[in-house]
């Protein structure tokens, strides 16, 4: 039986490079003793002419964060005419953006936890303030999970990168 030609794209430039070279190795050896004929593509520069040149059936995409789960990558492999796995470059894009994910799920009638979002600039001025507001909830997620001091890391590292989204500090809701 001829299988697919399989290209298993990898790596990448986001800062989660590591792990999508860790799970683009695994998918690649799972498919491979599923009897396809795989190839793994470390992404980079010069991607279409790689691409072009391996001439895939299709293209795992095992890439994370920035390039790879954001609707760029997506978006060549659509111009190119190269079938991907995962979702297309509209919803890639929107969910790499926390801020609009929530709006458009809250405007599809999809309940989301409370949440707040700051841009850069304020946080500095209102992270104690966050805290504050926020404390009787983390300390009650704290002692079901994590303690308090882990918590105000994560909250800290979140409001100086941007983007405060407490979604992740509540207990999931049951829909």
């Amino acid at each position: 039986m001829n299988r697919a030609k399989v290209l298993v794209l990898m790596g990448g430039i986001s800062t989660e490079r590591e792990i999508s070279l860790k799970s683009g190795n695994a998918v690649a050896k799972a498919l491979a003793e599923a009897g396809y004929n795989v190839e793994t593509l470390d992404v980079g520069a010069d991607n279409v002419s790689k691409i072009a040149e391996i001439k895939p059936d299709v293209c795992y995409l095992a890439l994370h964060g920035k390039g790879g789960e954001d609707g760029c990558i997506q978006g060549m492999l659509e111009w190119m005419g190269i079938p991907y796995t995962g979702p297309g470059v509209a919803a890639s894009a929107i969910c790499m953006d926390k801020a609009l994910t929530k709006k458009v799920l809250v405007q599809s009638g999809i309940p989301t936890p409370k949440s707040l979002e700051y841009t850069k600039n304020e946080c500095d001025d209102i992270e104690k303030e966050i805290l504050a507001e926020w404390e009787e909830m983390i300390d009650r997620h704290s002692k079901n999970c994590r303690n308090l001091e882990q918590q105000e890391v994560e909250i800290s590292f979140a409001v100086r990168n941007k983007q405060v989204d407490y979604e992740n500090l509540i207990a999931p809701m049951k829909l």
